[in-house]
C-alpha cells in the first residue's frame, strides 16, 4: 500500500464517527508520520486492520471487509480488539529491538572511543595531605584528633573533591 493510500485511509477514519478519542489520536499521529515519510509499516497494518475491522471505504477504493472481523469479533466500535492490539505490540517490539540496536553501538563506540578527561578535578597532593592529616601511615592508625577536627577535614574533602 502507498503512503497516499494510507493517508488516504486515514482521513476517512477520521471522518467517520466510530473512533474513540484515543483510536483518533493514534491515526494523528500516524497522519503526521506519512507527511514526514516516516510512517513505520506495523502502523501501516494497523491502519489497513482497522480499516477492514469498520468496512471503512477511501474515495476510490473500498477496504475489503474481513469475516473475521465482524462486529462479532469487535467489543465495541473505535476500541482496540486483540489483533489490533497485537499489532501495535509487534511495532512496539520493533522498536525497543531498534533503541537496542542503537544502544549496543553507542556503547561499543563509547567502548572504542573511551572519553579522556582533559583535567583532573583533584589535586592528588591536596588529597593526600588531607588523608595525612586523619591517617598515620607509618604507625597504621587513625591520627589522634578531635571528632570535629576529623569532621572537619571529611567535609573539606567532600567539598572540594566531589
Amino acid at each position: 500500500m502507498s503512503q497516499n493510500d494510507t493517508m488516504e485511509i486515514i482521513q476517512s477514519l477520521l471522518a467517520s464517527k466510530e473512533l474513540s478519542d484515543d483510536t483518533r489520536e493514534d491515526l494523528g499521529d500516524f497522519e503526521r508520520d506519512v507527511e514526514k515519510g516516516n510512517l513505520h509499516k506495523d502502523d501501516e497494518a494497523y491502519v489497513q486492520a482497522l480499516a477492514n475491522r469498520l468496512n471503512i471505504s477511501t474515495g476510490s477504493k473500498k477496504v475489503s471487509r474481513n469475516k473475521r472481523n465482524s462486529s462479532a469479533a469487535r467489543t465495541k466500535a473505535g476500541s482496540i480488539d486483540w489483533q489490533e492490539r497485537a499489532v501495535i505490540a509487534e511495532a512496539r517490539v520493533e522498536e525497543l529491538e531498534n533503541d537496542v540496536t542503537n544502544l549496543k553501538k553507542k556503547i561499543k563506540d563509547n567502548d572504542n572511543n573511551p572519553q579522556k578527561s582533559s583535567e583532573n578535578p583533584w589535586d592528588k597532593k591536596e588529597l593526600q595531605d588531607l588523608i595525612d592529616q586523619l591517617y598515620d601511615a607509618e604507625k597504621d592508625q587513625l591520627q589522634k584528633i578531635s571528632n570535629e577536627d576529623a569532621s572537619a577535614i571529611l567535609k573539606k574533602m567532600k567539598a572540594d573533591f566531589s
